[in-house]
């Protein structure tokens, strides 16, 4: 889970850019390979809020499925992967991140994060609908989903 909703509201419109507080959860399996966990994500979802006070009411503006599809697409396009790994540093700490080109620790060049053990999450989701479910979603935003949606449904018929 990547949760980016817990600033306040400077630090989302910095230098005029039109960032908003959003959450996005991958659900995979992993692997072990030289005391690193390799991720393998198989779905994905997204949320974004209008602003830091319709995080303080879990009121989101906008919902997705499969946001991991277009991190694949992008990373491919750069001659990269997308799969993040949990790598034990030489230091003992946990990193998520993206494996160096030697495999040997994470690419420092890449979005990594260090990882705590110590959570304010009290129960993940299990799935992409039970994620949404936590969430209310913005009535307007909710019909241009839905309009989006049976737009989409309709163009593959």
């Amino acid at each position: 889970m990547q949760d980016d909703s817990r600033g306040n509201e400077d630090d989302y419109y910095e230098d005029g850019t039109s960032g908003s507080p959003s959450i996005e959860v991958y659900f995979g399996i992993y692997e072990v390979k030289k005391g690193n966990y390799i991720l393998t994500t198989t779905d994905s979802a997204g949320i974004k809020f209008f602003d830091t006070d319709a995080v303080k009411k879990k009121k989101i503006s906008y919902y997705s499925r499969g946001v991991f599809e277009s991190d694949k697409r992008i990373s491919k396009s750069q001659g990269r992967v997308a799969e993040k790994s949990v790598i034990l540093t030489k230091n003992g700490y946990y990193v998520l991140g993206y494996m160096d080109k030697n495999n040997g620790s994470y690419d420092r060049h890449r979005y990594f994060c260090i990882l705590y053990n110590k959570s304010d999450i009290k129960k993940l989701p299990s799935s992409p609908e039970e994620f949404r479910k936590q969430f209310k979603m913005d009535k307007k935003a909710e019909q241009e989903r839905l309009a989006e949606q049976k737009r989409l449904a309709e163009q593959s018929q």
